[in-house]
């Protein structure tokens, strides 16, 4: 049996780099598990490494499938071995180990390095894992299916569950995958290797290298991935010669002792390290069009690749962004830059071979004066509210711009020629301004922004927006002078508004002292220009009540008017009462007369009397009011008779018709 102290003396850099990888990878848990397919044979192995290397009250283990509940599938816990397995082979190594272990105690084992040595073994043998029950074989697991495994112990007399696997479905085993995102870059003194570093995934990776047609040489021996845990530099670093090639291959392996697949060969070419001359570089200043131009000597190297040009504000701090976006041809000497910004600025110019090196130039100085003026304003648009106009923009993007001038004009046909007032006194800082107006201001202007730089160049104009103020204040009441009679039809007329809006009047009527509301009188809005309107409705002798509405092209209505009163006076009764004839009945000794209302007019007629003399007396009215055009009486004088008609009109007034004498003689 191997001594331990030379376990110790030849493994201890190994041992001082994984020691804690195992019995404390993660102070949060007990232990780590691991599955994979089983390498050497059907179902799946399981394994774990806990901060105990054994648990002295055995392992429990349960599985499950996607369509079951957990299952013990270990009749009785796995408990420390008491002896050897002979039907697990070992290696001489292994069985080394395994020697150690029996050859103690178990809290001997459990307490010294020769336990952690052993376990850090077992995962380079996982048949060394079997061997110290600290692994076992599923070997009822069913091809095809997906498990969970879930390890148990008593710590303290209390179940633990120690961890819970990642599902896995079981099939013939296939090594894991190479180590991801391999790089491996030449410098100038040597070549380093690295790698994404899975540590649930990897305990430990190899690094091969093939020096020109030579062989293959394991450049590392179990680089363990809990040793590269959190380091910034290079994985593998080796020193290298530049005049000498070089090829590479990385492998990694799983907690199960298996070698991972094998990554793509690496060549690393013999590169030239030795950098192009250093360019001279001039300097001109164009402030006018803001413009530096740099200008270097011809580069006679054969392998120049390119330039590049750097710029700094700061020459005791020299940062230096890269201004050319692509790489600046071999074959020029020339470049002009333009800053956004005035100032004093220092350069370097720097050429690049084809293997990557370079020389940068001495810092040139150049000073830029801003006497460009900022790009005009874009996308003016404007919004109004009640006594507010709002304006706003888009934002320059003009680094060195200090802020913006608002100019106006009142708008007219040819905004032009108008000459625009600055409406701001202190510079706009944002690209958005309120101006307050009064609510009373119905003029439209016109409005452009400009803006202007740190150097107070003022840009030039942005689009033009009209605007004007919303309509809030209503027409004044209009008055009405008077209502009258003109041409037999009822005029109203008022005092034109002086309301440069203005669009229009309504007129509204009703009866005197009726209860009802008044009603519009026009069909079509009246025309602002018009201060006569005419009721063709009015009746003549009644008496009508008007008012009148002005209204603004906001469709802002005024107060009512005053109100006018109005009446179309009647017409007197006129026209001709006309007989249309009369007779005396001989046999009947009756006179007869009739007459018509037809050539009457202005009233309508209540009734009629007859009125008669005889032979030159005064004439008499006969009887009462009539209402009926014909009049019969029986005559018993012989003599001379006149008669006349009178109609009656419904107002009092009164006609009379023509005189008519008849000679009637008795028999």
């Amino acid at each position: 049996m191997i001594e331990l102290k030379n376990i110790i003396k030849t493994g201890f850099i190994a041992f001082m780099l994984t020691v804690f990888s195992f019995a404390l990878s993660a102070q949060d848990r007990e232990c780590d598990v691991y599955v994979s397919n089983n390498p050497v044979g059907n179902g799946v192995s399981v394994r774990w490494i806990g901060k105990q290397i054994s648990y002295q009250e055995g392992i429990s283990i349960y599985r499950k499938d996607k369509n079951s509940d957990w299952k013990l599938i270990t009749p009785s816990p796995i408990m420390p071995p008491k002896s050897q397995d002979n039907s697990i082979q070992l290696s001489q190594k292994g069985q080394e180990m395994y020697n150690v272990y029996a050859g103690q105690s178990l809290e001997e084992f459990l307490d010294g390095f020769g336990g952690i040595f052993t376990v850090i073994e077992s995962v380079k043998e996982y048949n060394l894992a079997l061997a110290l029950h600290i692994a076992y074989n599923d070997v009822t697991a069913v091809n095809g299916k997906e498990y969970q495994y879930r390890i148990e112990t008593k710590l303290k007399g209390k179940t633990t569950v120690l961890g819970i696997t990642n599902p896995i479905v079981c099939q013939p085993f296939t090594p894991v995958s190479m180590p991801d995102s391999i790089t491996v870059v030449r410098k100038k003194r040597g070549i380093a290797i690295d790698w994404i570093n899975n540590i649930d995934k990897y305990y430990a990776f190899d690094v091969y290298q093939k020096i020109e047609e030579g062989e293959w040489v394991k450049l590392t021996d179990y680089l363990s991935s809990t040793a590269i845990k959190g380091s910034k530099k290079s994985k593998v670093y080796r020193k290298a010669s530049p005049d000498t090639s070089y090829t590479y291959k990385v492998c990694g392996y799983d907690y199960f002792g298996k070698q991972s697949e094998m990554s793509p060969e690496f060549v690393m070419e013999i590169q030239d390290f030795v950098p192009p001359i250093i360019p001279i570089v001039y300097i001109k200043v164009d402030s006018k069009k803001m413009a530096v131009r740099l200008s270097w000597s011809q580069n006679v190297d054969k392998d120049l690749s390119h330039y590049n040009i750097y710029r700094s504000l700061d020459p005791e701090n020299f940062i230096e962004p890269k201004i050319n976006r692509e790489n600046i041809p071999k074959t020029d000497t020339v470049y002009i830059d333009y800053p956004e910004l005035a100032g004093s600025y220092f350069y370097r110019v720097e050429a690049v071979d084809l293997s990557g090196n370079s020389s940068k130039s001495l810092y040139i100085n150049g000073t830029v004066y801003d006497i460009r003026p900022p790009v005009a304003p874009r996308n003016l648009i404007s919004r109004v509210d009640t006594g507010k106009l709002y304006l706003n923009w888009d934002a320059n993007k003009d680094v060195d711009l200090k802020g913006y001038r608002l100019f106006r004009s009142v708008a007219d046909e040819d905004n032009s020629d108008n000459k625009f007032v600055v409406v701001n006194t202190a510079v706009i800082d944002t690209n958005f301004y309120m101006e307050p107006m009064s609510k009373n201001v119905r003029d439209v202007f016109v409005y452009h922004v400009r803006a202007l730089d740190s150097s107070y160049n003022v840009g030039k104009p942005s689009n033009e927006v009209l605007a004007q103020l919303p309509d809030v204040v209503a027409p004044k009441a209009p008055f009405i002078k008077r209502a009258y009679e003109i041409n037999d039809t009822m005029q109203i007329e008022w005092m034109p508004n002086v309301e440069k809006d203005l669009k229009s009047y309504n007129i509204y009527k009703r009866k005197k002292c009726d209860t009802t509301d008044f009603e519009q009188l026009n069909i079509s809005p009246i025309p602002k220009n018009i201060s006569v309107y005419s009721d063709p409705a009015a009746i003549r002798g009644q008496f009508y009540e008007y008012y009148l509405v002005a209204e603004d092209i906001s469709n802002l209505k005024s107060p009512i008017s005053n109100t006018a009163l109005g009446k179309l006076e009647f017409i007197p009764l006129s026209g001709s009462l006309i007989i249309k004839k009369y007779k005396i009945s001989k046999l009947k000794q009756e006179f007869i007369i009739e007459w018509s209302l037809d050539s009457l007019f202005n009233e309508p007629i209540m009734g009629y009397s007859i009125h008669k003399s005889f032979n030159g007396a005064k004439a008499r009215q006969m009887g009462s009011v009539i209402d009926k055009l014909i009049y019969k009486e029986k005559l018993s004088k012989s003599g001379t008779y006149q008669y006349h008609i009178r109609a009656y009109g419904e107002r009092g007034n009164m006609i009379k018709s023509k005189i008519i004498s008849i000679e009637f003689i008795k028999n």
